[in-house]
């Protein structure tokens, strides 16, 4: 088959180039124009949007709106000002209330959720004042017309007299306790204003043009502020989004840098320009073709796949190595180029096949993970192999039969090939210590690695200290609120078998009467498609179905619900939030904790004027409503953020700084146990209220504590077929047997170097071992293949593998030189997952080498028998030679 492909491939070689530019065409179509392109570098990428977890963060989210939507400004005052909020200043204040008035009008934003000094409530005015510092226009206008006269006058011991207003207003937003941390820092240095995107602009895609307005616009508040106050952008979607230019920018220098260093090595290994740009040609088809099926099919470059360019091109050169390589000892024997191509063809193609198919098998195991980003990553990249494999083993024997190099083999690459022979006959003469040193080897890095690696993972892992938005992002976590939240959704339980249409109808103290709307029943499926989905524009369609279809509703009857301002239930959540804060064990990873029960206690202590015991929920639910009524009129959006209008559900907040996922995996049975002490084990409150523990970042951390067995799975998932493959292609199990433990090699040295470099297996590295397992045995089924079909033609097992070493082993050599130096170029990555793929790729790439050089050979001659009378069959029939019996 392989002899009748090679045969036909070069008779019809013209069609060949005419079908594959047609083919070329097609696939990179979805490309063009480039801004068709599509990125997601958000967390809904990371995780299988299913299940009853899904469910639960779907109906969070419909209810609290996007959690992982938030994002801000940070103004950061360079020097205290005492006795008043440095960050409060008239210059400041000018600066927020321009980047108000910019967002108010975006379709973007969810207004309602917007909060900031400017607009925030003065639960001390009578009535409640809302927009306290936003009210003192005139001194907003001077500080906006000489900014450095209003800086002046704030950092003076006395404030002018028109200032004088406007310091006790910002005088009294510093007593709220519910706006310490969230607006202004403890000191009074820093301040933030906030804004979430809507559920209608839930996908990246559709926030890519605000932010990087929005971020130009921060820049230009920082140039009018001066050196005297920083400005900073932060939240989720600000490093998503920071994740996606990096990503952008990586693609454009990395695979044109790859592609230079592989052109330079190819040039120096095979001294021919035709021998190095047909090859390149040949691998660069194969990435286009990867990159359009991937978007042809709506798969965005995500966080991970915007490797899958490189590592194509890298993975598809080492093949082409070892087809040039042959092409060239043909035309040594004095064959003309398209004789040569025919016998390369001929010789390599089952190999090829191998050591893609392989290659794919190691990237598709990862389908198993849990993390749907790791899976779609390995489908989409074994997917890629296959394809490069189609354009080496197709259009590089016909591009080589046109215009392949006509120069024998170099001097230089005879001292190489005399080389490797001297070194066969040391591996032969000391296979059995080898042998020993390998196993050793092996049993040695899994013990290590197993015992010190470490898993976790951190939001901001993947760029580095330097960066802006790290930069940024460090600063809010450390001076006022950390941006990754977990929250807690409490649902009130309904009475069985009661209807109502007033809450009087229940009979119980502490329900209210909910009378489910059927137009919002019906679309409710809708809607948390829609949330799942991230469709634009999708939320405003169905409010105005929802709005149409109600004014022909008939009214029927409700359901009794427990409202959520039960005083018990208040006080049981925050409690529970200020034991975390007490635990030394929590309080460390939590900042704030956040709740209704903050806002009933500011409103409460504001509405008596800080009289003693005022600092507490109220004792009864019709008193919790009483101090509710003025925010309800005079602030709903503030109420809204902990609570539904109906009072059903509300939300237990925790914002914990980015210590890593290991963070969470203390502070969740911790909440968990704190709500079970102070919820499930009180009997009315277990009778009237559920509670689950959900959120984005919650959904995440699961996902991510999934990593050890998801590797593991990936693994024995690629192990065991990538072998028997191998057994069947050959035909024998020894064979299959004996490619183990020099494969195995390069994965247990990565696993123990990663722990002793303290490289935490996290998502982006824990793929490396399935990439590893998959590329490992390029070399060493070329080499087998090599060896087999050296017995063939009679050699004893020692004399073929000498004549193996020679002809097989410069290619093994340059092949993994180029592999190594073309991962290496990742280096330039301002990614930290990046940049650690590209050394540890190279590392494990090194380390199959040296497996393949040095445990091979001793495995053959020691588990293959190393007698003359073994039989094993040939690459391309599959029959055994009794060679040297």
């Amino acid at each position: 088959m392989a002899r009748l492909y090679a045969k036909l491939l070069i008779k019809y070689r013209l069609l060949v180039l005419l079908g594959a530019a047609a083919f070329t065409v097609l696939m990179i179509s979805p490309m063009i124009p480039l801004e068709n392109v599509r990125f997601d570098f958000s967390f809904r990428r990371l995780f299988r949007f299913e299940g009853e977890d899904a469910e639960l963060l779907a109906r969070f989210k419909d209810r609290f709106g996007d959690d992982a939507g938030a994002f801000g400004v940070l103004y950061v005052a360079a020097d205290a000002v005492p006795g008043r909020a440095a960050a409060l200043s008239p210059d400041i204040a000018a600066s927020m209330r321009r980047i108000e008035a910019w967002v108010a009008d975006r379709p973007e934003i969810e207004q309602a959720h917007s909060l900031s000094p400017l607009t925030a409530t003065d639960f001390y005015s009578e009535p409640l004042l809302v927009a306290a510092l936003k009210a003192h226009n005139d001194v907003l206008d001077r500080a906006e017309t000489n900014p450095e006269e209003a800086a002046e006058a704030w950092a003076a011991p006395d404030l002018p007299d028109w200032l004088a207003e406007y310091g006790r207003t910002a005088s009294s937003l510093m007593r709220h306790d519910l706006y310490r941390g969230m607006l202004l820092s403890s000191d009074g240095t820093a301040g933030a204003t906030h804004f979430r995107f809507n559920m209608d602009h839930v996908h990246p895609s559709s926030r890519r043009g605000f932010l990087a307005a929005f971020d130009d616009v921060v820049k230009q508040e920082q140039e009018r502020l001066g050196g005297r106050v920083t400005a900073h952008l932060f939240g989720v979607p600000v490093v998503t989004e920071e994740y996606t230019r990096l990503s952008i920018k990586d693609i454009v220098q990395t695979a044109p840098l790859s592609t230079g260093v592989m052109a330079i090595l190819l040039l120096v290994f095979l001294r021919s320009l035709a021998g190095v740009l047909m090859p390149l040609v040949a691998v660069m088809l194969g990435v286009l073709w990867s990159i359009g099926l991937m978007q042809a099919t709506d798969e965005p470059i995500n966080i991970l796949n915007h490797l899958v360019p490189v590592m194509v091109l890298v993975l598809g050169i080492s093949d082409s190595v070892h087809l040039v390589h042959r092409f060239m000892e043909e035309r040594g024997k004095g064959k003309s180029r398209k004789d040569a191509a025919e016998e390369m063809a001929w010789a390599m193609s089952r190999a090829c096949f191998l050591t893609n198919f392989t290659n794919g098998i190691g990237f598709a195991s990862l389908v198993t993970a849990t993390i749907a980003t790791v899976a779609s990553f390995g489908v989409y990249t074994g997917i890629a192999c296959m394809l490069t494999f189609l354009a080496n083993i197709a259009l590089l024997p016909v591009a080589l039969s046109y215009f392949g190099p006509s120069k024998a083999p170099s001097r230089s690459s005879v001292w190489l090939e005399n080389g490797m022979e001297a070194f066969a006959r040391f591996l032969i003469r000391f296979k059995v210590p080898l042998f020993v040193g390998g196993l050793a080897a092996n049993v040695a890095g899994i013990a290590v690695g197993a015992w010190l690696i470490a898993v976790d993972s951190h939001l901001l892992e993947e760029v580095p200290p330097e960066n802006r938005v790290y930069q940024a992002t460090k600063a809010v976590q450390d001076r006022l609120t950390p941006v990754m939240e977990h929250d807690v959704l409490v649902e009130g339980k309904t009475i069985a078998g009661v209807d109502c249409l007033t809450d009087s109808d229940c009979g119980k103290e502490g329900f209210s009467c909910h009378r489910e709307d059927r137009v919002v029943a019906a679309l409710a499926p809708y809607r948390d498609a829609v949330v799942k989905l991230g469709v634009p524009g999708g939320m405003d369609v169905l409010s105005k179905l929802e709005e149409r279809l109600q004014s022909g509703a008939r009214q029927v009857q409700g359901t009794c619900v427990a409202s959520v301002k039960s005083p018990r239930l208040l006080n049981a959540l925050e409690e529970a939030g200020k034991a975390i804060l007490d635990n030394p064990e929590t309080s460390v990873h939590v900042r704030r904790v956040d709740s209704l029960a903050a806002v009933v206690r500011q409103m409460h202590r504001g509405m008596k004027k800080d009289a003693p015991g005022s600092d507490r929920v109220p004792d009864t639910t019709e008193a919790v409503s009483q101090v509710l009524m003025p925010l309800e009129s005079g602030a709903p959006d503030l109420v809204e953020r902990y609570a539904t209008p109906d009072y059903n559900t509300t939300r237990l907040s925790l914002f914990l700084l980015d210590h890593g996922s290991t963070a969470w995996d203390v502070v969740r049975p911790a909440i968990e146990k704190e709500l079970e002490q102070r919820m499930d084990r009180d009997p009315e409150l277990a009778e009237r209220f559920t509670h689950a523990i959900t959120g984005t970042m919650t959904y995440v951390e699961k996902a991510l504590s999934f990593i050890i067995s998801d590797l593991m799975s990936s693994i024995v998932t690629a192990f065991i077929p990538i072998f028997l493959i191998i057994a069947l292609l050959f035909r024998s199990l020894r064979v299959g047997f004996l490619t183990i433990m020099p494969n195995t090699l390069p994965l247990a040295t990565t696993l123990a170097f990663m722990a002793l470099a303290g490289i935490n297996l996290r998502v982006s590295t824990m793929i490396i071992f399935s990439v590893s397992l998959g590329i490992a045995v390029n070399d060493t089924i070329h080499f087998v293949a090599r060896y087999t079909e050296e017995v063939r033609k009679g050699l004893s097992p020692e004399d073929a593998i000498v004549t193996t070493m020679r002809h097989a082993g410069p290619a093994m050599l340059v092949a993994t030189t180029i592999l190594c130096a073309g991962f290496l170029t990742n280096l330039v990555s301002e990614f930290v997952a990046l940049k650690q793929f590209g050394y540890l790729a190279s590392y494990t790439m090194a380390m199959a080498l040296v497996g393949d050089l040095f445990l091979t050979v001793p495995n053959i001659l020691i588990l293959g028998g190393g007698a003359t009378n073994s039989r094993i069959p040939s690459p391309q029939t599959g029959e055994g030679n009794a060679g040297g019996r």
